[in-house]
């Protein structure tokens, strides 16, 4: 998604399948690794698109 909001070239690459499979023997053995990742995915997204979300709480 965040290759087609900000431009980005989307080719697959040669290693694609290497890369799947490390980040799914990570997942295998720590259950609480997708939920890091995606919070970190997800800061890299807004850094990338200039997003900032105001965390002050009232």
């Amino acid at each position: 998604m965040l290759c087609s909001v900000a431009g980005i070239d989307n080719s697959t690459f040669n290693n694609s399948v290497a890369y799947i499979g490390g980040w799914l023997r990570k997942l295998k053995s720590d259950n609480k690794m997708i939920v890091q990742a995606a919070g970190q995915a997800q800061k890299g997204v807004d850094f990338i698109l200039g997003v900032t979300f105001d965390q002050t709480t009232e």
